[in-house]
């Protein structure tokens, strides 16, 4: 999560948004292609998850602008989970519709990536294909069919 509240609350000890953006700004400079990605649900505010976005569309912004083939080719949104952390049954574990809503709004907001995946995880094996031909096509986006 690109804000530094969340950040702090979840990983006191790993650099902040500032140092991801950083890497991921020298990653675009030299034309490297990335993946944006964004955890959610653990504690964040929607309003923070919008922030995320913004971050990420601004930079993709600056990397597209260098027409130089580097940026963000992917968005991947990854539920948090929570089994075997501390924060395990602490809190809420997002729903099948919350994940779907963050791929869609991520599409709404990020529109200038190519490919918004739905990842491998518990979400993808019980929703199947959907999340790829519903919410991620608001970018014609593709998906990668994983088996778990």
């Amino acid at each position: 999560m690109l804000v530094e509240r969340v950040r702090k609350r979840i990983a006191p000890l790993k650099g902040g948004p500032e140092k991801w953006l950083e890497v991921m700004e020298a990653a675009h400079a030299v034309g490297m292609k990335t993946t944006g990605t964004m955890m959610f649900g653990i504690t964040e505010t929607l309003a923070e998850r919008v922030e995320h976005f913004r971050v990420l569309r601004e930079q993709q912004d600056r990397a597209l602008a260098r027409a130089n083939g580097g940026g963000h080719t992917a968005f991947v949104a990854w539920p948090f989970q929570s089994g075997n952390t501390v924060w395990a049954g602490k809190l809420d574990k997002p729903t099948d519709a919350e994940y779907l809503r963050t791929i869609a709004v991520a599409g709404s907001t990020w529109t200038t990536s190519r490919t918004s995946r739905a990842p491998g995880s518990p979400w993808a094996a019980r929703l199947g294909r959907w999340p790829c031909t519903t919410a991620a096509t608001t970018w014609a986006a593709s998906c990668s069919r994983r088996t778990w």
